[in-house]
């Protein structure tokens, strides 16, 4: 599994524009299931469209749609009222006053 910096970088490569899940994951390492909708979005297109892209494109977009669906399942299904969620979940500053 790649690690969340890896994530961050991949993200960089397909988000949708400066108010996307994907750009927050990249820009502040938050992440939400809307993250993993819309690189699941991507894969989509990739896959539909490979003519256009390559098979790292496809590689590199499984990878993190294989991350985000474990940082959710992990922490997020598994610990719904949990107040010691990894920082890179939510971004910084979650559990502050």
């Amino acid at each position: 599994m790649i690690s969340h910096s890896e994530a961050r970088m991949i993200a960089a490569d397909w988000h949708g524009g400066q108010w996307s899940p994907l750009y927050a994951l990249s820009s502040s390492g938050a992440i939400s299931s809307d993250a993993a909708r819309e690189a699941t979005k991507m894969l989509h297109l990739v896959a539909c469209n490979l003519e256009d892209y390559t098979w790292e494109d496809e590689e590199s977009l499984t990878s993190l749609c294989d991350f985000l669906d474990h940082a959710e399942n992990t922490w997020c299904a598994e610990n719904p009222d949990a107040e010691d969620f990894p920082e890179y979940l939510y971004g910084p500053g979650k559990w502050e006053d």
